[in-house]
């Protein structure tokens, strides 16, 4: 990975079928290309668990938010999935609207669909290997 970190990155259950399937979405509808994928389960995402130990308990998805010229910001739960929403843009924006239910609601029922995720889209034995044009997007 080069020096400059990237300005998103969606650390996420690469063993998740959900979750891939979140990610193929992100791939397919990201139209500037940057959001970057590292799996919770690699190195770039034990790097941020080392500089952010709160987030070692947790299995959830977190974005890693480097905006231009500010400091790292991490999101969690409702928050990380709002924040790559926004990014997305165009009509994924109408998602923003559940911005407007209390966060502790919000992640409430995030919560609840993560703990029942594995049980209703399955879980993989193993991370999903990106294509020769996806790889440059997903760190180790």
């Amino acid at each position: 990975m080069a020096t400059a970190e990237p300005e998103l990155v969606m650390m996420y259950d690469g063993e998740c079928a959900f979750c891939d399937r979140g990610v193929q979405t992100i791939l397919r509808h990201d139209r500037a290309g940057t959001v970057r994928f590292a799996a919770l389960q690699g190195g770039y995402a034990a790097a941020v668990k080392d500089r952010h130990p709160w987030l070692k308990p947790l299995d959830t998805v977190v974005v890693v938010d480097h905006p231009a010229g500010g400091t790292e910001r991490i999101l969690t739960h409702s928050d990380a999935v709002l924040r790559l929403v926004r990014h997305l843009g165009g009509w994924w924006r109408v998602l923003l609207l559940v911005g407007v239910v209390p966060r502790p609601l919000r992640d409430w029922g995030y919560r609840l669909f993560a703990r029942n995720r594995h049980r209703v889209f399955g879980k993989r034995d193993s991370c999903r290997l990106p294509t020769a044009a996806e790889k440059p997007r997903f760190l180790s």
